[in-house]
C-alpha cells in the first residue's frame, strides 16, 4: 500500500537521525494517532477524532536534562500528523501537477492533519519547530511538499500567517476562497441595539437582549436578538504551503513561487543527493 510505504520510509529517516533535538530542552519523538486522543491532544483541538492511523505522527518532547538516549520519561508538550494523499485540486497552471508519478497515483502531497500544542508550552516556537523536522522529511525523504489548513480564522491569522515556514496558497481561485472566507469572519458579528434603563440616569443603557450563546444557545440568540447574523457555513478553510526546505522530487530541487503552478524547480540536484 502506497500509504504505508510513505510512513514507514519517513519514520526510517526519524530513527536514522542522530539529532532530534528541535528546541533548548526539547527533542522531537516518534508517536502515533491513538495518543492524540489518549493524551488529550484532541481537547485542545477543533477537531477532535484521532487522525488516520497511517499519519505520520510526531511529539515534542521537553525535559530539564536531557540525555543523548533519554527514553520516554519527558513531559509531552506538542503534536503533530502529516498524511500523503492526492493533491485532489485540478490543475490550472501550464504545467501538470509537477509532483504526480504515474507509479504512485494516489500520493503527491502531504497535508499536516493535526497540529496541537499544549498551553503550558505556547509561545515558544512548540508548533513551529513540530511542523518544521516533520515537513522536512516529507519534503526531502518522499519529495512531497506539505500544505497546511484549518478552518478556524484565528489560527490563520496568530500562527500560520505569522510563520516565516509558511505562505498562503495564493493562486487565483484559491485567492478567492480566502477573500470570501476572510468576509464570512469579518461580517459574522450580531448588531444589537440598545435602550435607555428607565433609571433616568445619563447614559444608563442596557443590552435590549440579555441573550447569548453561552447561556441560552445559539439558536434562542438568533430568533430573539435584532439583527443577529445568520447561520454561516462551516467549510470556509484557509490553506497554506510548507517553505521551509526545498522539496527533492525526481533529481530536482523545487521551491514554492506560487500561483497555479505553485512549485517550480530551480536546479537539477547532484547525482550523490537524488534518491537520499
Amino acid at each position: 500500500d502506497q500509504l504505508d510505504m510513505v510512513r514507514e520510509r519517513v519514520m526510517a529517516a526519524h530513527e536514522a537521525l542522530r539529532e532530534h533535538r528541535v528546541l533548548e530542552g526539547g527533542r522531537v519523538v516518534a508517536s502515533s494517532s491513538s495518543r492524540y486522543s489518549s493524551e488529550g491532544y484532541g481537547e485542545l483541538h477543533y477537531v477532535t477524532s484521532e487522525p488516520e492511523f497511517r499519519d505520520v505522527c510526531f511529539e515534542l518532547e521537553k525535559k530539564n536534562n536531557m540525555d543523548d538516549d533519554g527514553g520516554d520519561s519527558g513531559e509531552r508538550v506538542g503534536f503533530i500528523s502529516i498524511g500523503a494523499t492526492a493533491f485532489g485540486e485540478r490543475h490550472r497552471g501550464r504545467r501538470k501537477w509537477v509532483f504526480a508519478l504515474p507509479e504512485r497515483p494516489f500520493v503527491d502531497v502531504a497535508t499536516v492533519t493535526r497540529l496541537v500544542v499544549k498551553p503550558g508550552a505556547r509561545g515558544i516556537g512548540a508548533a513551529d519547530a513540530l511542523l518544521r523536522y516533520a515537513a522536512d522529511l516529507f519534503c526531502a525523504v518522499e519529495g512531497l511538499p506539505v500544505r497546511v489548513a484549518t478552518r478556524k480564522r484565528e489560527v490563520a491569522d496568530k500562527v500560520f500567517r505569522t510563520s516565516t515556514a509558511l505562505r498562503e496558497d495564493d493562486a487565483p481561485r484559491r485567492k478567492r476562497l480566502t477573500r470570501k472566507a476572510d468576509a464570512a469572519v469579518d461580517n459574522a458579528f450580531a448588531i444589537v441595539p440598545y435602550r435607555e434603563d428607565g433609571s433616568g440616569r445619563a447614559g444608563g443603557k442596557k443590552l435590549a437582549s440579555q441573550a447569548s450563546a453561552l447561556d441560552q444557545g445559539d439558536e434562542y440568540f438568533r430568533t430573539h436578538t435584532p439583527n443577529a447574523s445568520k447561520p454561516r457555513g462551516t467549510n470556509h478553510s484557509w490553506y497554506f504551503w510548507y517553505v521551509g526546505s526545498d522539496v527533492l522530487h525526481a533529481g530536482r530541487r523545487y521551491t514554492y513561487v506560487g500561483g497555479d503552478d505553485r512549485f517550480a524547480a530551480v536546479t537539477d540536484l547532484p547525482p550523490a543527493a537524488v534518491g537520499e
